[in-house]
């Protein structure tokens, strides 16, 4: 018996020590995969610059291992997948971008929240590319409230996420927005005091040397000379220290000398900032470098010889790189310095080679096809007329797209300034009522009635503040709105060698949408048309337009106005707006007959009111239904003259606010056959509890 118990123990002990060596073999094993794998993800993450085709085909062999072999290793998955994005953003590959940017930490990951943070760095990036500067904004902002980037930890991946969030905010504020000296002056501060501890490898600190220098070159606008040349000269020493780290062939890189050298090509072409740039010591290192022995003595001269060397041999760097993206922007910004010097032939050379290129995509770089479109037409590039025509609409439709999302961008702004604003009020207003309740509780019987009186005093300031506020915000709205609709229009009214045929369009384009700014302006400044839902009777808003059309029509049409006992969900306000646009419009429109207003169930769907305002007008066509509400198209005019215009278009506006913020389905169309007159029609979500105010 006791030699069984000692074989059992023995074998046991046997089975726990191979155990445990199999378990350290396995761990062992795992160790050795985990370095494979952070192998390839380090020698991706370091060529993203140099050679993003092998940062992409490390970064897939790094995935491939991890899911053959090691697929619970989750920091190793995120790091390749953001690895290849980055490397696929530099290649302009933005379908390879989308496809790898890390959305979610996974489980069990260390770094999960830094590795979502750069892809959204990422994700800003690419949308600035597109122009899609509110979205970009959006991105930075919810990066700024998440906090992940507050608390310091000393590793190159926090170091590149955090330079990573500098360069996209300083990119997006002055290349793509134009951003305030003062916010930018705070922002390069911030980032001078902390970028020697955001160490992460020589490419990132080239990129960020790239974006501060880039900055405090476009900061010199408006400065006086003094600042001008602190700021410069500030400019030429990131440069100058780049190009220190890229004389080693360990850390030089095409792409990011390319960028240094296009960067000071701009600076010296700048006719005010060039001479200034010029007379600084640190711009002779152009003169060593070119083996400049004799230069001429003007300093505007020798500034713009210095732009046409760095922007010649800048566009040659770029146009060896495989990122279309930097090709085509190298290829405009020579050729617009070009025709500022007037060499014209410089500049047809470079679009040639934009026109010709297979490899170049488009409608990837908003503002530099705007560029190339603009360049072909000024410069009288050798095309036909139908080139010429597809030029032109195809950089009216850019303009629009990238006027459409700085306008987008402008009114973000101003709501965050708005808010911030109330934000402060409110605070300022719970202080003072926290310090009017404690001196209730103490003198409660003594001074009650004062408390009450400054408590009403305080609100009615606060409310006089907030409609101030809120009026200068809706006045700089609509100011933007028309500076950025009709730029476009003057610049092109400016070339006189624009076909005429093509200048009447512009004129056209440009009386129908100041048209229009106008109308909206006229509406939108006093009180925003902000939606105020109530229920009410729709008999009282159509007994409100009906007094408001008394004797305002011919007597050869009748308007009728049919009893109706529904109750809608809406806005009392807007919906007297809207009908009596439609009302009005009818009337335009009809020399005899009547005009009848209704409403009843939609029999399709029980929840929304069908409301009809038909006459017996002159009628539409079916293509002239289809452009009827469209603020690109030229309105419809009777033999009077008179439009639907500006009315439709509010209409249109006054039923998306319903549909925003009441049932999903309003709508408005419009149905008509010419002489036999014509139908508008919306819907609108029914009162479903009538008995309730």
């Amino acid at each position: 018996m006791k030699l069984s118990k000692g074989v059992f123990v023995f074998v046991v002990l046997i089975v726990v020590l191979a155990f445990d060596s199999c378990r350290h073999k396995q761990q062992s094993l795992d160790a050795e995969k985990i370095a494979y794998v952070d192998g390839l993800n380090k020698v991706s993450f370091l060529n993203r610059y140099k050679d993003p085709a092998l940062g992409v085909k490390m970064a897939d062999s790094a995935l491939a291992y991890i899911a053959d072999s090691l697929p619970g290793y989750t920091d190793g998955l995120m790091r390749a997948m953001n690895n290849k994005a980055f490397s696929s953003y530099l290649l302009s590959d933005y379908e390879g971008v989308d496809s790898s940017l890390v959305r979610v930490p996974l489980a069990n990951s260390a770094n999960g929240d830094i590795e979502v943070t750069i892809s959204k760095l990422l994700e800003a990036r690419m949308a600035q590319r597109q122009c899609e500067i509110a979205r970009s904004f959006e991105i930075l902002d919810d990066i700024d409230n998440s906090r992940i980037l507050d608390d310091y930890q000393d590793n190159y991946l926090f170091n590149f996420a955090q330079a990573e969030y500098y360069i996209t905010q300083l990119i997006l504020n002055y290349y793509y927005r134009n951003g305030s000296q003062i916010d930018g002056r705070q922002l390069l501060a911030e980032i001078e005091e902390k970028r020697t501890g955001l160490r992460c490898d020589y490419a990132q600190d080239m990129a960020l040397n790239y974006a501060m220098a880039h900055s405090y070159y476009r900061l010199c606008d408006s400065l006086e000379e003094k600042e001008q040349a602190e700021l410069l000269h500030r400019a030429l020493e990131l440069c100058i220290e780049s190009f220190r780290l890229m004389a080693d062939e360990k850390t030089y890189c095409d792409y990011q000398m390319a960028d240094f050298l296009q960067l000071m090509a701009f600076i010296f072409s700048d006719e005010h900032l060039g001479p200034i740039a010029v007379a600084d010591s640190l711009s002779d290192v152009v003169r060593f470098t070119y083996s400049l022995d004799t230069l001429p003595e003007s300093l505007s001269e020798r500034a713009t010889l210095y732009a046409e060397m760095l922007f010649e041999e800048s566009a040659e760097m770029f146009w060896q790189l495989e990122d279309p993206y930097q090709r085509l922007g190298a290829a405009v910004a020579t050729a617009g310095f070009a025709l500022s010097i007037g060499d014209t032939a410089w500049a047809h050379d470079y679009y040639t080679r934009v026109l010709t290129d297979s490899t170049m995509l488009y409608h990837f770089a908003p503002k530099f096809e705007a560029m190339l479109y603009s360049g072909l037409i000024n410069s009288h590039y050798p095309g036909s007329e139908a080139d010429y025509q597809r030029w032109f609409e195809s950089e009216i439709d850019v303009l629009a797209y990238i006027s459409g999302n700085q306008k987008a961008d402008f009114l973000l702004q101003q709501e965050l300034k708005s808010s911030q604003t109330r934000g402060r009020y409110y605070l300022v207003f719970a202080i003072i009522v926290t310090l009017l309740l404690v001196a209730l509780v103490v003198l409660f019987f003594l001074l009650r009635r004062k408390t009450r009186a400054l408590a009403k005093e305080t609100a009615q300031l606060q409310a006089s503040k907030q409609k101030d506020v809120e009026r200068i915000a809706n006045v700089e709205t609509c100011l933007s709105v028309l500076r950025h609709d009709i730029n476009p229009f003057f610049s092109y009214l400016q070339n006189k060698k624009l076909p005429e045929e093509l200048r009447q369009e512009v004129l056209e384009r440009l009386v129908r949408t100041f048209d229009n700014i106008k109308h909206w302006t006229n509406i939108s400044i006093p009180s925003g048309l902000q939606f105020r839902p109530t229920r009410f009777a729709l008999n009282e808003v159509l007994d409100q337009v009906r007094d408001h059309i008394v004797n305002l029509h011919p007597e050869s049409v009748s308007v009728r106005f049919q009893d109706t006992p529904i109750r809608i969900w809406g806005d009392r306000q807007l919906m007297g707006i809207l009908l009596r646009n439609l009302v009005s419009n009818a009337l335009n429109h009809t020399e005899k007959g009547e005009i009848v207003v209704s409403a009843r169930k939609w029999e399709e769907d029980s929840r929304f009111v069908l409301v009809e305002v038909s006459d017996t007008g002159c009628g539409m066509t079916s293509e002239e239904v289809e452009d009827l509400f469209r603020t690109d198209k030229k309105p419809k005019e009777n033999p009077n003259g008179k439009g639907y215009g500006f009315g439709l278009i509010l209409a249109r506006y006054i039923i998306k606010q319903h549909d925003d913020n009441t049932l999903r389905g309003c709508r408005i169309w419009a149905e008509s056959e010419v002489g036999k007159g014509s139908r508008m029609r919306f819907l609108v979500a029914l009162d479903d509890n009538p008995t309730e105010e």
